[in-house]
């Protein structure tokens, strides 16, 4: 439930600058933070990402003999994709596409 008006941190709407600041504030921690992350923009480029919801609905998949194998096998990547999200994530924590790439590594 959301706290009534009269409780809440600021008795107006957000704005987009209260947003910015916020941000501003945590990336001066110098450290990653979820709320950074929440607020940081959209990546600008897009990449395929492989997930393992997309590889164990396949019909590949459901086919496979050795489904292990056939799951590790789909989820490698290239010499070619690591370059491109090497290449496309310059700059690592303060790149939103760097870190939605980084919770699929955990």
């Amino acid at each position: 439930m959301a706290p009534t008006t009269s409780i809440a941190g600021i008795k107006r709407p957000v704005a987009a600058e209260d947003k910015e600041w916020a941000a501003e504030q945590l990336t001066k921690l110098g450290r990653f933070t979820g709320m950074r992350w929440i607020l940081s923009a959209e990546p600008a480029e897009v990449l395929p990402i492989k997930t393992d919801e997309a590889v164990v609905s396949s019909p590949g998949f459901a086919a496979a003999q050795d489904k292990l194998s056939y799951f590790v096998a789909q989820m490698k990547l290239s010499n070619e994709e690591q370059q491109g999200i090497e290449k496309a994530t310059v700059g690592q924590s303060k790149d939103p596409l760097w870190q939605e790439w980084d919770a699929w590594s955990e």
